[in-house]
């Protein structure tokens, strides 16, 4: 493979590019602007100016929002690459999904219609389910082969609402017979049916039962899945079955523990939803799901604290004495909206739902003192560098004193490098794990969470 791209969110592409580094010991550097300029910023922080096109390099690393504001000169320089790798590619979408007048591609999906046709192999990556339509998946699939199933056809080949009978059968038949391959060795009853070219023979074993497996059957080996891999726990114990890999795979208990509110909570968070409701629910240039949008939004800030949702909504009020009539139209009769909030910052932090632990423990991953990463280096030695206060709250760039400029985020310190994202070093691991072991009776059982 002699060029790659890989697009992804910005804020992902210093991470990709750290695990291509450690995991697959290949440097991408990463494309950005730096003032007027473009330059290639590599793994250990270093800089050099960007070929013209910018883009005209063996190995690159774009954040998509920037590729698709600079889309026509991509366009114009007309680049072919071996593979393109697309990260978070379910962001490629119709929008206006549900409605055929106003449906159109957004501009991430436009831009990656036009890859797809320059580059040998596209990659898509996401683990993110589709929400709203199945055209959703169609639109990715469609990307990957443009001379499948139009969107009618992968609608009515999925459609399990349809009642299977001797007629719709056929068409699933006919739909899976255009674009699958026919096996050298038919294994089964149901694919010599599904292949038997005696529609004669083949109306007489229709039977309700036998439509449905075969129809089951046809779906599960579809000519989309050959363009699918779905990674998932299941999958890796078959290959640890299958000796493939030798990693430990965790077996993973999932239980809903529901919380009781008391009827102060209660009271609080129904009246944070009437709330919510008040200001966007009736608005009508808000359709459904963009209300649903809006309600999960602030009950992050609900989980997060009483306060946290009160400073949200006070931005709002802000911005309504700045432009009265927009607040008006986007907050119809919410004019009790100040009065409501008031009791909320009377609550403290993380009032509404359960603190759940006596303790927390925040763990520094640690940098490195070269860029090797063979020499770790504590966060209290860094900041008794650069005379910097160590409190549980720190972060590394501020105690690296380091710039807080976006651009200079990726330079890793002169003397060392960043610490890694993600992961925890094996050393301090088993360190790690050895403490905590003491503190419980049942150390098989672990908990992973996530802090948004």
């Amino acid at each position: 493979m002699d060029r790659l791209l890989i697009l992804t969110p910005k804020s992902a592409l210093r991470q990709w590019q750290q695990e291509l580094r450690h995991k697959f010991n290949i440097d991408v550097p990463i494309l950005e602007r730096a003032g007027s300029q473009m330059v290639l910023i590599q793994p250990d922080g270093s800089e050099e100016p960007a070929p013209d096109p910018p883009w005209d390099t063996p190995y690159c690393l774009i954040s998509y929002h920037w590729l698709r504001r600079n889309r026509q000169a991509f366009l114009a320089s007309d680049p072919h690459y071996d593979t393109v790798i697309v990260d978070e590619a379910h962001h490629a979408r119709f929008q206006d999904v549900n409605d055929p007048q106003r449906r159109r591609p957004n501009q991430f999906l436009t831009l990656l219609r036009e890859v797809s046709r320059r580059t040998r192999d596209l990659i898509l990556l996401t683990a993110t389910p589709m929400q709203i339509s199945e055209t959703e998946l169609w639109a990715l699939l469609n990307l990957l082969e443009p001379q499948g199933w139009n969107e009618a056809q992968f609608s009515i080949f999925y459609d399990e609402s349809i009642e299977l009978n001797p007629g719709h059968w056929r068409v699933l038949r006919d739909l899976y017979r255009e674009k699958a391959h026919m096996p050298e060795q038919l294994r089964d009853r149901m694919e010599r049916l599904i292949w038997h070219e005696n529609e004669m023979f083949v109306g007489a074993q229709l039977d309700k039962q036998t439509m449905q497996a075969s129809a089951a059957l046809m779906r599960s080996n579809a000519p989309p899945k050959r363009n699918m891999s779905r990674h998932t726990r299941g999958l890796l114990k078959r290959y640890q079955d299958a000796g493939l890999i030798t990693m430990t795979i965790p077996e993973r208990k999932v239980e809903d523990d529901s919380i009781t509110m008391s009827p102060e909570e209660r009271e609080l968070y129904d009246d944070i939803n009437g709330l919510v409701n008040e200001c966007y629910g009736n608005n009508p240039a808000l359709n459904q799901t963009a209300v649903g949008f809006i309600m999960t939004v602030y009950r992050k800030r609900l989980g997060s604290s009483a306060h946290s949702y009160a400073c949200s909504i006070q931005n709002h009020l802000d911005r309504r004495e700045e432009n009265e009539e927009e607040w008006e139209l986007r907050c119809p009769g919410a004019v009790s909206c100040r009065t409501r909030i008031a009791p909320l910052r009377g609550w403290p932090e993380g009032s509404l739902l359960p603190d759940g632990f006596a303790a927390y423990a925040r763990i520094f991953h640690p940098a490195y003192l070269n860029k090797d990463e063979e020499r770790p280096v504590r966060w209290s030695t860094v900041a008794s560098w650069t005379g910097r206060a160590v409190h549980p709250l720190m972060q590394f760039e501020r105690i690296a004193d380091l710039s807080e400029d976006p651009h200079d985020m990726y330079k890793d310190p002169p003397w060392g490098s960043h610490p890694r994202i993600g992961s925890i070093p094996e050393r301090e691991c088993r360190t790690l794990v050895e403490v905590l072991r003491s503190f419980t009776s049942t150390p098989g059982n672990c908990f992973f969470c996530l802090w948004e």
